[in-house]
Order: C-alpha cells, then structure tokens, then sequence
C-alpha cells in the first residue's frame, strides 16, 4: 500500500499526531472490549482520546459495548439488563463500563476527550440522555466528541435542542460518501472537526486530491511504520486497538 501512495503531497509539517484508543481499548490480544480495566490502563498511560461505543441495555440503560462481545448469554439480539450487564464479565475477565461509571471517571480525569460511537439505529435519543447526564454532573461538553454518520444524523442533532454537544467528527463508516460529498455536506460546518476514515479509504480520498481544512483521523492502525507513514501525510489522529510499539 505504502509504494501506492509515495506521491503523496507532505502535508502535516510538524509530524503531530494523537492516538485514539478504539472501543475503550484492546486488552491481552483482545479488542472491542470497552472495558473498565481498558479504559484505566489507557488513561493512566496519557492516552488523552478513548473512543467508547454506547448501547441501550435491554431495560434502557446506557453502556459502553460494541455488540455485548465477550459476554455469555448476550448480543446485539439479546441484550442483557443492566444488572445483568453489571455482574458479568466480559471474556471472564474484565468489567464493562456504564454510563454512571465512565462519569466519575471524567471528574478524576479531566483532561481527557470521549469519542462517542454507537452501534444503535438511532442515536439521537442516547445523546440526549447523556447530554442530561453530564449536565447533571456538571461534565464539560466539551470533553465528548461526538461520531456522526450522515447529513441527516448531523442535522437532527443540530436541530434538537436537548442535545449540548457542540464538537463533532463525521465517520464514513456507515454513509460510505465520496469524497467530494463529504467536503460538499460537512466543509462549511465548523463544528465538524474532522473526517474518520478507514484506512483504504484514506488512500482513495488522498488520491483524488481531498482538499480539506479540517483533521483526518485514519481507523484501525496496529502497525508502526504504516503509521509514521500516513501521519506525515497530512493524518492528526490514528485509531489504534492497542499501544504501537
């Protein structure tokens, strides 16, 4: 891939880049974990973004999961309770986080920044009910930046006035736009800090000259040289599953 791209223009001068721990992060060869021990470990390293997935459990509780991996009994077709989700551990090992816990976390740690990723149809009810939340608990909205998938997810959540967030990043993940879509719908928007792009589609973008002003963040990065390759190209953020050495 790197010799298919040498052509790149080196567009971030000063070589910095932030790392993004991806789904709470990756724990013992495990990923998708969204784990209490994942997010300790990551955020006691300096690790500063810590991208979480939110779900509803079954009795409409909010928890970090992706799809309920690593938990017996349960998945995205049966979801478990919040007790249940409580008194089980993922993989037998580790403890997933609710929306209570990962709160007080943000009163001991408060110089860090959520990423909010969530596999739900819809997200916009789940951010108003954390947008509740963290006003409650007097929590910087700042602190979340929040994922979002299409035109229309950005425009109702501007549209509704119960959700605070004000910083977002739109991820191609799920809309699968082109290029010159995505700088057409969301250049203009200056609360959109930055397009997430998978890394095959960072190539394609890069290759038709994706003239942007804003951040790039490039998802899932696990080996080094890729890396120093892609953030001297113009890349500020490299979602990574676990620490590249």
């Amino acid at each position: 891939m790197q010799n298919l791209i040498v052509l790149t223009e080196n567009k971030n001068k000063t070589n910095n880049f932030e790392y993004v721990i991806h789904a709470g992060g990756g724990l013992d060869g495990k990923a998708y974990l969204n784990s209490k021990e994942g997010f300790t470990y990551y955020v006691q390293n300096d690790y500063k973004y810590i991208e979480l997935d939110f779900l509803y459990t079954s009795d409409n509780e909010i928890v970090c999961s992706h799809y309920f991996e690593g938990l017996k009994n349960f998945d995205k077709n049966n979801k478990p309770s919040l007790l249940q989700f409580e008194n089980s551990l993922i993989y037998d090992k580790y403890n997933g986080i609710t929306a209570i816990w990962l709160i007080e976390q943000l009163k001991i740690y408060d110089d860090i920044t959520i990423i909010f990723d969530t596999k739900e149809k819809d997200s916009i009810l789940i951010l108003e009910e954390l947008s509740n939340m963290l006003a409650k608990n007097d929590i910087d909205f700042n602190s979340f930046i929040i994922q979002i998938y299409s035109e229309q997810n950005y425009n109702e959540i501007k549209a509704n006035t119960n959700i605070k967030f004000a910083r977002f990043w739109y991820t191609n993940y799920k809309s699968n736009y082109k290029s010159i879509d995505v700088l057409k719908i969301f250049e203009d928007k200056a609360d959109v800090e930055a397009y997430v792009l998978y890394f095959l589609n960072w190539w394609t973008f890069t290759e038709l000259d994706f003239n942007t002003t804003k951040s790039i963040a490039v998802h899932t990065i696990h080996e080094k040289d890729f890396c120093n390759f892609i953030t001297k190209r113009n890349v500020e953020f490299v979602y990574i599953d676990w620490p590249i050495n």
